[in-house]
């Protein structure tokens, strides 16, 4: 069953990218939607797209790339009527500027045919090329603070984000501690319709030292890992910035799997060093395959 559900989900993008618009929607349910995840108000594409509004979405990229997309598939993994599709785009766009985007379908299917597709893409890349329209200097929704974040304060947040992901992935877990400050806490929460969700659902451990040791526990058992970024949203508060990331990680043992998507949500202030995260609250939004590989119970 997963390598049939692989070969739709892969084939209703080979269909789409390739133009074969009538295929494609031949492998959706009557009741399928298509997730682009943002803010509808700051990405023209955000939203939710039922099967008769595929066309519609279709209709606002296509100006956009003009001289078509160059889209490469790497990976599928499935698990049951849950498959994720994982590659990148490329493309001249119609600002005159390249597009190279990672993405992560995550489809899931019923009795062979596609019934939920979420898209996972850097949204502020595809907004800054493809629209022309950078990313914003985003204030007032977390406290009503009417401040601007600069834009080399942002670089330097953004930064510490993607550079946390590639030092857990490359296990250097020690130095995952120069992310956060002396004093900084590292939470979980899951959806509630998680299962095992509630029982892991808490402070991890506190003090940058203490969460690099944490994290190394949890993640040191594991061959592998892989943390896929999203966007990186901006709010301006009080005491710094938060910012809402979103990730999909890959966590590999041996042949098992268990995957997972949601926010990173950071609280982040100005130190002496530069900035760094004093909370992190991981919410883990869905998951797929067997936890035990993380949890080794």
């Amino acid at each position: 069953m997963s390598d049939t559900n692989r070969a739709i989900a892969r084939g209703f993008f080979d269909d789409l990218y390739a133009g074969r618009f009538d295929e494609a929607l031949a492998t959706l349910a009557p009741d399928a939607h298509y997730k682009v995840f943002g803010v509808p108000e700051d990405f023209p594409l955000a939203g939710t797209y039922g099967k008769d509004q595929l066309g519609d979405l279709m209709a606002i990229i296509g100006p956009t790339v003009p001289h078509g997309t160059n889209p490469t598939i790497t990976s599928t993994i499935a698990d049951g009527d849950v498959v994720a599709v994982i590659g990148h785009v490329e493309a001249l766009a119609v600002t005159g500027r390249d597009y190279a985007n990672n993405f992560v379908f995550v489809v899931t299917l019923r009795d062979g045919l596609i019934t939920q597709v979420d898209e996972y893409i850097d949204t502020q890349h595809a907004n800054d090329v493809l629209f022309d329209n950078p990313p914003m200097k985003r204030g007032t929704t977390m406290s009503e603070n009417t401040q601007q974040l600069d834009p080399r304060d942002e670089a330097e947040i953004r930064e510490v984000i993607q550079r946390y992901s590639e030092t857990l992935d490359k296990r250097d877990f020690d130095r995952l501690a120069d992310s956060y400050t002396e004093n900084a806490t590292l939470e979980n929460t899951f959806e509630d319709y998680i299962p095992f969700g509630s029982a892991f659902t808490g402070t991890l451990a506190t003090g940058a030292k203490e969460i690099a040791t944490a994290v190394g526990n949890l993640m040191g058992p594991l061959n592998a890992t892989q943390h896929f970024l999203g966007t990186i949203l901006f709010d301006v508060t009080d005491e710094g910035v938060r910012t809402q990331t979103q990730v999909i990680a890959h966590h590999h043992r041996g042949a098992g799997f268990f995957h997972t998507g949601g926010t990173y949500i950071d609280d982040f202030v100005k130190t002496d060093a530069g900035w760094r995260t004093n909370r992190r609250v991981l919410h883990t939004s869905w998951t797929t395959g067997d936890p035990k590989v993380v949890t080794g119970d």
